[in-house]
């Protein structure tokens, strides 16, 4: 670190904050061109000409009075054209303001800022000292809880008070405990997000330093990368759970509540989020010693017992809550104590935060005690805009056999367990149906058996379907479908139709494993050079053999229309559009003539070409 000697205000380099007695400043910065730089201080005659230097000049002069040879200011003692540098006194920052013997707090930006304390003296302390921007300032919240002493001046350097003699007027203007403005290592014993509500209320005039101004507040350190933007805010949040297996690092509320907003990740964005945390109960002893949280490339991974969302506003049937073994007594409560836990909604295998505007308040905590649901859950970290905007626009396929099709359908249930509620509606019958679910792409596997001849003879089938790619600037979430025979297939030990010929013993499997065997299929045949899924490289028509047909092929087509959510009766989940996946069955008796349409003569027995086209006839 670099320290100014007081006699020659000359810049001298230590290894260690220990190894000298010396006084630090505790300021608000002024415009960037006023204050006075390292570089500045090669040339004492420039550096006197900046508005910034009175404050290094009286740092010294108030230092040498107590007999300090050396002083410290943040503007001119960081050479902050050195990245490493840079790095090196941020991450130091808060050790440094606490070796320091004396600091001094000059809460005014300027001489003339402010009304001094011979004019304030008729309002009080409390009201006098919040209007000092130094309490609004990021980067002072550290330099307020670690120093062990401190001195306060006015914008005349006129004295003011200490930290001691003024605790009390200061925990009640920052919100800081007594106990840690008295001793700052009591800090680990305040929680988490009590500790982030401190800078709720505080700016700072680069986006990631509010993170990187609390650094020392959590005891963390990690890399400096201006440019993240809010970023390096989530970087903090991951970085403190390594440490900690406090979860009030959960127990913030979204600012504002609107519809685009319902759905965040486990982390908050900004302290200004934790401003409630100060109304936090927690107890000093760990209440769940079990819990763990961890960091993955997945998301986090918690390990504990959950609770169900119940019947709240905005909930939805398997909705969980994770308690945060704390609680909350305010105005919002009525004034008791009540247990609070966040809610999570499962995404595809991953869960996301809802309705973070609000806390799930209980009488009651979640655990063993009250709850079956312990289990491993993995919830994002974050979402981007594109993942918040798949999740909103919810879109659904509802799958129908054509009554050309309905008719050679068994009425027992089909091959695969398949749910299959035959609703009429129109020519059609509604079997099935599956949503994205929030997820930009997904698969379903139908599986279904049709009877054919006398003596009628079963042939089993499978129609894969999905739907991939939502973009945000305005692209579709287009669906895609596939029809696959099994005595087509059954020969080619690649086709997951042979496959599940060969695990059909295997009761144990289920549809979703079955599901991965066919995505895996389609993935390696019809992924086009862009990552996509081409509709244009599959087959449009499925070829089978009717014994009682001199024509041998008989076509399955499949139709898809967009419908309105408002329209559809049929769909098990919400959405904002449905996509309608029509099977019609086509069959062909020419005796002694040619047929309407050429066999097809490609290994398969399938017709290629577009089959996603306007259904006008539902």
């Amino acid at each position: 670190m670099w320290l100014i000697d007081t006699t020659t205000l000359k810049l001298r380099p230590f290894l260690s904050s220990k190894d000298v007695n010396y006084a630090i400043l505790s300021h608000t910065w002024g415009d960037d061109d006023d204050e006075v730089t390292f570089n500045d201080m090669a040339d004492p005659r420039r550096a006197a000409k900046k508005p910034g230097w009175n404050k290094i000049k009286k740092t010294c002069e108030k230092a040498k009075e107590m007999h300090l040879q050396y002083a410290w200011v943040d503007t001119c003692c960081i050479d902050k054209t050195s990245s490493s540098e840079l790095s090196e006194a941020i991450n130091s920052m808060f050790s440094w303001y606490q070796d320091s013997y004396q600091c001094f707090v000059y809460l005014a930006t300027a001489p003339d800022e402010g009304p001094t304390l011979e004019q304030a003296a008729k309002e009080p302390m409390e009201n006098y000292l919040a209007n000092f921007k130094w309490f609004q300032r990021g980067w002072t919240l550290q330099e307020l809880i670690a120093p062990s002493t401190i001195v306060f001046f006015d914008s005349n350097w006129g004295f003011i008070g200490t930290k001691s003699s003024l605790c009390q007027t200061l925990a009640s203007i920052t919100g800081i405990d007594s106990m840690v403005l008295r001793r700052a290592d009591t800090l680990p014993t305040v929680s988490v997000g009590k500790r982030f509500s401190w800078a709720a209320n505080r700016r700072t005039k680069r986006v990631e330093d509010i993170a990187y101004c609390l650094l020392g507040i959590f005891g963390v350190n990690m890399p400096l990368l201006y440019g993240e933007g809010s970023k390096a805010f989530l970087r903090l949040q991951q970085e403190v759970a390594r440490f900690t297996n406090d979860l009030t690092l959960f127990a913030w509320q979204q600012i504002q509540s609107s519809e685009d907003t319902q759905f965040r990740g486990i982390f908050a964005h900004s302290p200004s989020e934790f401003r409630h945390c100060d109304n936090l109960l927690t107890l000093q002893e760990r209440l769940e010693l079990e819990t763990e949280f961890t960091i993955t490339n997945r998301g986090l991974r918690v390990d504990r017992y959950f609770g169900l969302a119940g019947s709240d506003t905005g909930v939805q049937q398997g909705d969980l809550v994770m308690g945060l073994d704390c609680l909350e007594r305010s105005e919002r409560t009525k004034h008791d104590a009540k247990w609070i836990g966040v809610r999570l909604r499962r995404i595809g295998a991953t869960y996301v935060r809802v309705l973070p505007n609000d806390f799930h308040y209980s009488s009651s905590r979640v655990s063993r005690l009250n709850s079956d649901l312990k289990q491993v859950a993995y919830i994002a970290t974050s979402l981007s805009d594109l993942d918040t905007a798949a999740i909103h626009t919810n879109r659904t396929i509802g799958i129908f056999y054509h009554n050309s099709l309905q008719a050679f359908i068994p009425s027992d249930t089909p091959h695969g367990g398949s749910s299959r509620r035959r609703i009429p509606y129109g020519s059609m019958h509604y079997v099935a149906s599956f949503g994205s679910h929030g997820l930009r792409s997904c698969t379903h596997l139908h599986l279904f058996t049709i009877k054919l001849g006398n003596p009628t003879k079963d042939f089993r089938l499978a129609l894969v379907c999905g739907l991939q790619d939502w973009q945000l600037d305005g692209g579709d979430q287009g669906p895609w479908a596939l029809i696959c025979s099994e005595e087509q297939f059954s020969k080619s030990p690649q086709h997951p139709i042979h496959k599940l010929n060969v695990l059909a013993k295997d009761t144990t499997m289920t549809l979703d494993e079955k599901t991965e065997i066919f995505r895996d299929h389609i993935f390696e045949t019809y992924m086009d050079k862009d990552g996509r899924i081409s509709q244009s490289l599959m087959p449009s028509r499925l070829t089978i053999k009717d014994p009682d047909y001199d024509v041998s092929f008989i076509t399955h087509e499949i139709s898809v229309r967009i419908d309105e959510a408002s329209e559809h009766r049929w769909a098990e989940n919400s959405s904002e559009f449905t996509y309608i996946l029509r099977l019609s069955y086509h069959r062909n008796k020419n005796k002694g003539k040619q047929p309407l349409d050429p066999i097809p003569d490609n290994p398969v027995g399938v017709e290629r070409g577009s089959m996603l086209k306007k259904d006008t006839d539902c």
